[in-house]
């Protein structure tokens, strides 16, 4: 199994340090979960048109959209939010 990192943009650790604890814990293990698999495309979901080449992973009424980085092994956390607003920020 290939050890992969998880990551966050400086704009997702502010947005977790300010939302409800529960909420951020549960998305930090979805998001620990998703390394842990070894391969984080299994969980996630591939977006098209202007966000193409990201992915989505879906924690509750939150989607996180991230970058998966093969070459670091890494799964960089872009951006975080509810449905209505994380796809517009992109």
């Amino acid at each position: 199994m290939t050890n992969w990192r998880l990551e966050y943009d400086p704009d997702v650790v502010r947005w977790l340090r300010k939302t409800d604890p529960q909420v951020a814990r549960r998305i930090r293990d979805a998001l620990t979960a998703v390394v842990r698999t070894g391969d984080p495309r299994i969980r996630g979901k591939a977006l098209s048109g202007r966000l193409s080449g990201l992915w989505r992973y879906r924690t509750g009424d939150y989607r996180v959209i991230c970058d998966i980085q093969d070459s670091r092994l890494v799964v960089l956390a872009l951006d975080v939010g509810t449905r209505d607003h994380v796809y517009d920020q992109g």
